[in-house]
């Protein structure tokens, strides 16, 4: 389970009210695998919440998320959230229970983030063992609240951000920037954190080719085992071997996937005509079609940035992607 991508289960409530608490005593008696995502660093000076997480260092796994090396400017785009020294003591104190820790660097803002190099440097002497990174997203349809927002962001980074991302993003309404703008930090990223004997992880849709796993998030190796049966794994295997295809990946799709598409939570299903179309499917057929339509807007070939490009079908009539990003 992936916890604290909406809301951040550490924080000030949950000091208040230690609900989170509560649920990992649940989670702690069933021994269930968790992957955290913060960026509150008290609750690792409290030995409630440590010392179950002592007992989970086979299961659990913590992303400290920091955006920049600078105290002074994680203050200012941060409110309310410890600095980023404090961040990086946070992640000594986890790694110093036993406890796996990633950098999670995201996400990585023009202006910001420059000094990831020193960033990854302190997040390794600290104890990580692995780095996650996506570019900010910027929402194109957003009303004068974010706007505002925005214009905030673009007073610390030194440009107007909003008019950056509408100029090099060529998606409708979520921006996500161009992939020749990203594809040089992002490599250079991967090497350094190579080189620190680090594992790399990518979340952006651009540049999954450099992961170092089918998963974005940083999880260890040795939590992975059900985790191949997405596209993440699919630009890994043709990587690995120039070529993939459905098959190399849908086994644990089938048997995970099965339930109704119209049933999914909180996946968008459009309308009412599409899910009148679509009402007998299943998500795995739906994942299976949407492998076999490579014009697709969120086909493998479309959504990752041409890192796979059809190249024939196979004997059961699915489409073979072709490798064609950055060589090992």
């Amino acid at each position: 389970m992936q916890w604290g991508g909406l809301a951040d289960e550490f924080d000030e409530w949950e000091r208040r009210f230690g609900v989170t608490l509560q649920l990992l005593e649940f989670f702690d008696e069933i021994d269930y695998p968790i992957s955290f995502s913060t960026k509150a660093t008290w609750w690792t000076e409290d030995e409630r919440y440590i010392s179950l997480f002592r007992k989970h260092t086979h299961n659990w796994h913590v992303k400290i998320s920091i955006i920049t090396n600078s105290d002074e400017k994680s203050q200012r785009m941060e409110k309310g959230v410890p600095p980023t020294s404090e961040r990086l003591k946070a992640i000594k104190r986890l790694t110093d229970a036993g406890v796996h820790v990633t950098l999670r660097l995201r996400p990585y803002i023009i202006g910001l983030g420059e000094e990831w190099k020193e960033l990854i440097q302190r997040a390794h002497d600290a104890g990580a063992d692995s780095v996650t990174t996506e570019y900010f997203c910027l929402e194109s349809r957003a009303d004068e609240r974010l706007k505002r927002r925005y214009a905030e962001m673009s007073e610390i980074v030194g440009y107007d951000i909003h008019k950056f991302y509408m100029e090099n993003s060529r998606q409708n309404g979520y921006k996500r920037l161009n992939r020749n703008i990203k594809a040089p930090t992002i490599e250079a990223m991967r090497e350094w954190a190579h080189e620190l004997g680090m594992r790399f992880h990518v979340s952006d849709a651009h540049c999954r080719e450099c992961n170092d796993a089918c998963n974005c998030c940083g999880v260890p190796p040795e939590f992975e085992a059900n985790q191949w049966g997405n596209i993440g794994q699919a630009i890994i295997t043709a990587r690995e071997n120039g070529e993939v295809k459905w098959s190399d990946i849908n086994e644990p799709i089938d048997k995970y996937f099965s339930f109704p598409w119209t049933e999914a939570a909180s996946f968008n299903t459009g309308n009412n005509r599409r899910r009148a179309e679509n009402y007998s499917m299943t998500m795995a057929e739906f994942l299976h079609n949407n492998w076999n339509e490579p014009k697709g807007a969120t086909s493998p070939m479309k959504a990752y940035g041409g890192v796979l490009v059809p190249d024939r079908k196979d004997e059961n009539g699915d489409v073979v992607y072709k490798y064609n990003g950055k060589e090992e």
